[in-house]
C-alpha cells in the first residue's frame, strides 16, 4: 500500500472514530434529556399554591375613612362641622379644619345644582359617613348622593361646598359671589330668605 493511500485510510479512521464518540454523547445525552423533560413539563403543570403546612394568614379589613376627598390646598378634613367667630361675617360654619363651608342659593333641597366646572371651582364637601355636627350648632348633616355617585354633606338640607378661592382656614373669599355663593350661618335652612352679607 502507498504512503498516500496508508494516510488516507488514517484520516477516514479518525473520522470515523470522532463520529462514533460523537454519536454516542448524542445518543447518550439525548435520552436523558428526553427522560428528564416530562419531569419539567410536570412540574410546570403542578399547581402552585400555600403549603399544607402553612395557614395564609389575612389582613383584618379596615373601615373607610369618613372623608372621601380633603378641601382644596390643606390637609384632610376632620369629621366635624363647627362654628367660627367671623370678624366680619359673624358666626359661620366651618369643618374641622377650620375652612369656610358655602351654600349655592340654586340648589334644591337636598339637591346639588353645582357639577363639572362649577364643581372645581366650588368642591362639595363629601364623605363616606355622616360627619359630626359640634354640639353648639342646631340642626343637623345628612348625605345626599351627587352625579358622579358621591356622597356630599348637607345641613338642614344645605348641601355644603368649599370655595377653591380661600387659600387657607379663616378666608371668606366665596361670601357674595355671583350673588349666589353665601356662606352658612349655624341654625339656618335651606328656605332661609337668602341674600348675600356683603
Amino acid at each position: 500500500m502507498q504512503a498516500g493511500s496508508r494516510q488516507t485510510v488514517r484520516w477516514l479512521l479518525l473520522l470515523l472514530t470522532t463520529l462514533l464518540a460523537l454519536g454516542g454523547c448524542t445518543a447518550e445525552t439525548g435520552p436523558r434529556a428526553r427522560r428528564a423533560t416530562p419531569t419539567v413539563f410536570a412540574a410546570a403543570r403542578a399547581p402552585i399554591g400555600p403549603s399544607r403546612d402553612v395557614t395564609p394568614t389575612r389582613r383584618p379589613a379596615q373601615p373607610p375613612s369618613p372623608v372621601a376627598t380633603s378641601p382644596p390646598s390643606g390637609g384632610p378634613a376632620r369629621f366635624t362641622v363647627t362654628v367660627r367667630q367671623d370678624p366680619t361675617l359673624g358666626r359661620i360654619l366651618v369643618d374641622g379644619n377650620g375652612r369656610t363651608l358655602y351654600r349655592y342659593t340654586r340648589d334644591g333641597p337636598n339637591a346639588s345644582a353645582c357639577a363639572g366646572r362649577c364643581a372645581r371651582s366650588w368642591p362639595p364637601l363629601v364623605a363616606t359617613a355622616t360627619p359630626t355636627l359640634d354640639d353648639q350648632v342646631p340642626g343637623r348633616l345628612g348625605l345626599i348622593t351627587r352625579g358622579d355617585g358621591s356622597r356630599q354633606v348637607t345641613y338642614n338640607e344645605i348641601p355644603l361646598y368649599y370655595s377653591a378661592g380661600d387659600r387657607q382656614p379663616g378666608d371668606t373669599a366665596g361670601e357674595g359671589d355671583g350673588r349666589t355663593w353665601l356662606v352658612v350661618r349655624p341654625g339656618a335652612h335651606f328656605r332661609d330668605d337668602l341674600a348675600p352679607a356683603r
